[in-house]
């Protein structure tokens, strides 16, 4: 049964809402650490090959995100003011839209990918690796941004279970076809393989994100949801529609982009302490990745809950969901560092049996826990700014963090002053706190309180505080 997020208890609404978000991200992040582990069991250059090409593939991330950030306020903002013709037309131009974004990506990155692996390593092995890696992903990028955005549609509804089942087959299927991928033979059961080494990685990848779409698409295009978008309405754009979302989804991509870009500088700088610490800092980011599930349960139930209620003009539960989700995000993350702090050496083994890694890795993950806490409580507490459509202050927040504070950071620490890799990964919670800083500040000036992203009939008055 679908819960009506602007009506009953804050808390409980977000909390619920959250929950199969959470599980869907788990098992989706939960994935990408089995697939490091397996991937580690090659070598520390075929960890170092995805994670090179991993900062490359992010700046893609940013037209997937341009549509699909606005998507979220656009979508759950009409279906709070009960306009579901509109939210239909949403969705199908979320999809549409999303898919020429991907495929023009492709076509920008694929021609120069060697070109741009090569400023990162001139390691003759991780190249070729990361070539066989990244070809397949850039490829199939329509198909995995299009499976994100119906699970994404199905989150602003307040369908957020069904958004967990579609994230489930994926990580299910991809946790399944991993080792039957990778390796001749499969670890622990011993059957055989198609031994394709990381190229298998990406295959399986991109397979389960395939069969994930074609899952999701099928719940929302025959009628088991409160809209039905229809086929006939992927043939066609809707300008109105189609402006809207890049102009609210702009200065957020902006921002994601600039931090893309300064994570592919990390990276370069990272690459200067060699391929141990470029294995080293996939890893941490895929750990950190699944220990932020919360923050990302969060956050996506409360921007849903968020643009529901300001679609009904709710403005003061809005602003109760936002908090609450940061004082949730705060207590999770609070809980997870202590536990990994405790606990570190352990944890990193489980991806590496090379001990110079271990114990690189110990210095790197102690540096970034307390990026966590900060992430947990700023993060939550934008999900009004999400919610809302408000999404300037994530392009500015993405400059500080990344080209204000993070960069200055890693040429004074690693340039000037020569200090191990436990300073280049103090930068992320150092950006982290800047970042932060921004979206807080952001939130108590309360701007996003009267903004709006879509227009129906209920909606044409200004919105009360």
């Amino acid at each position: 049964m679908k819960r009506d997020l602007t009506r009953g208890n804050i808390t409980s609404n977000l909390v619920m809402t959250a929950i199969p978000i959470m599980l869907g991200h788990m098992a989706q992040t939960l994935y990408e650490l089995v697939d490091m582990a397996w991937v580690g069991q090659l070598s520390s250059s075929a960890v170092a090959a995805v994670t090179v090409f991993s900062g490359i593939h992010a700046l893609s991330f940013v037209l997937n995100n341009v549509v699909g950030n606005s998507s979220v306020s656009m979508i759950s903002q009409s279906f709070g003011a009960k306009d579901y013709k509109r939210t239909e037309r949403v969705i199908e131009q979320t999809l549409v839209f999303k898919a020429l974004l991907a495929i023009v990506a492709s076509i920008l990155i694929f021609p120069f990918l060697p070109h741009l692996l090569r400023l990162f390593t001139d390691d003759a092995i991780v190249l070729e690796e990361a070539l066989s890696y990244g070809r397949i992903r850039l490829i199939m990028l329509p198909i995995l941004f299009s499976s994100f955005t119906v699970a994404t549609a199905l989150r602003c509804i307040g369908d957020s279970k069904r958004a967990m089942y579609i994230m489930f087959v994926s990580a299910g299927l991809n946790i399944v076809l991993d080792p039957l991928f990778i390796f001749d033979r499969v670890p622990l059961l011993g059957i055989p393989g198609l031994g394709l080494g990381v190229f298998g990685a990406a295959l399986a990848t991109e397979i389960s994100a395939a069969i994930s779409f074609l899952y999701g698409a099928w719940i929302l295009f025959s009628g088991k949801t409160q809209v039905q978008p229809s086929l006939k309405g992927l043939l066609r754009l809707d300008w109105e529609i189609d402006w809207q979302l890049l102009k609210i989804g702009a200065p957020q991509s902006l921002g994601s982009l600039l931090r893309s870009i300064g994570d592919v500088i990390v990276i370069r700088f990272v690459s200067g302490f060699g391929t141990l610490a470029l294995a080293v800092m996939g890893i941490v980011s895929r750990l950190v990745g699944f220990l932020v599930v919360p923050v990302n349960g969060l956050i996506s139930a409360g921007s849903t809950i968020v643009g529901q209620n300001l679609g009904a003009q709710q403005v003061e539960r809005a602003e109760k969901t936002a908090w609450v989700a940061a004082w949730l995000g705060l207590g999770s993350m609070t809980c997870l560092a202590l536990i990994v702090a405790l606990f570190q050496g352990q944890i990193f083994g489980l991806f590496t049996n090379e001990p110079a890694v271990i114990e690189m890795g110990r210095s790197g993950t102690f540096a970034v826990l307390p990026m966590l806490l900060i992430a947990g409580f700023s993060m939550g507490l934008a999900s009004a700014l999400a919610g809302a459509g408000y999404t300037l202050p994530f392009l500015i927040s993405g400059m500080v963090a990344r080209w204000g504070v993070q960069v200055p950071f890693l040429f004074l620490v690693v340039n000037v002053l020569k200090l191990p890799f436990f300073f280049t990964a103090l930068s992320f919670t150092v950006a982290e706190l800047a970042g932060g800083a921004v979206l807080f500040i952001a939130h108590l000036r309360g701007r996003w309180r009267t903004w709006r992203v879509t227009k129906t009939e209920d909606m044409a008055k200004p919105a009360t505080a």
